[in-house]
């Protein structure tokens, strides 16, 4: 008997039937192929035992585009909703950006900030470096002032 005739009466396909052969099933007739699957065969691994009932045959088919009509439908809905959850998110990410005349006007004041306090650094440490000649105090209070005027900055723009 051929392997395609013997898949066909035994409700599986022919490269199933093939792998089956591979492994030991014997050809000649249904009868001996389906007592070695019984025997041979975890009962889990053949359609007729699938859990969810499922026999891998096709039942109901309908002619090709008999129902075209409601997948056409059902894809314009599908189509329809996409758009709006692509809507949504595009509306929402446009509300988190912020505007360019928004950031600009955030940056000079920033900027005003930065040179009036940089500006005003030389006067707040001339005095007293200008009392010290060892180069590690004259560190010492640059690095002091340099904390105090960042620390200033800081302070002034997080308020902006």
């Amino acid at each position: 008997m051929e392997v395609k005739e013997l898949a066909k009466r035994l409700g599986i396909s022919h490269q199933m039937a093939n792998r089956l052969k591979a492994l030991g099933m014997p050809t000649d007739s249904v009868e001996s192929a389906q007592d070695w699957r019984n025997r041979c065969l975890n009962p889990l691994s053949m359609k007729q035992n699938r859990i969810d009932g499922n026999p891998g045959l096709r039942r109901n088919v309908e002619a090709p585009g008999a129902n075209m009509a409601a997948y056409h439908e059902h894809k314009r809905v599908k189509e329809y909703y996409l758009a709006m959850q692509a809507k949504e998110d595009y509306e929402r990410t446009m509300a988190a950006l912020i505007e360019r005349a928004e950031v600009e006007r955030d940056r000079v004041k920033v900027e005003a900030i930065l040179k009036g306090e940089l500006m005003r650094f030389p006067g707040n440490v001339s005095g007293k470096i200008a009392s010290e000649s060892d180069p590690n105090a004259i560190h010492a209070v640059l690095t002091v002032e340099i904390e105090r005027t960042l620390t200033r900055i800081a302070n002034r723009v997080g308020r902006i």
